[in-house]
């Protein structure tokens, strides 16, 4: 008889721990898929970071190549005028 007891005990404890561990999986399952949907999401907005920063550095190289223009544009408008300078010191 205390056998009988000791394996339906030792067998209640079994199912029991298998439950608690089925409980464990679901809840592990759970919280990788939240953490996968982060990840996700952390993804996608540092995509969306990358851009703006490669949209912004095209602006930047673009208002560098504008001011590049335009300083050679004055540097031509000075020299002009240093000729016009010494052409009217001449006369």
């Amino acid at each position: 008889k205390k056998e009988n007891i000791k394996k339906l005990v030792f067998s209640f404890l079994l199912f029991l721990i298998k439950e608690v561990i089925k409980l464990q999986r679901a809840e592990i399952t759970e919280k990788i898929g939240s953490l996968n949907i982060k990840i996700a999401k952390a993804n996608k907005e540092l995509e969306e970071l990358e851009l703006k920063y490669k949209k912004k550095k095209l602006e930047i190289r673009k208002y560098r190549n504008e001011s590049a223009g335009l300083q050679l544009e004055l540097q031509e408008l000075e020299l002009e005028n240093y000729k016009e300078l010494q052409k009217q010191k001449k006369i």
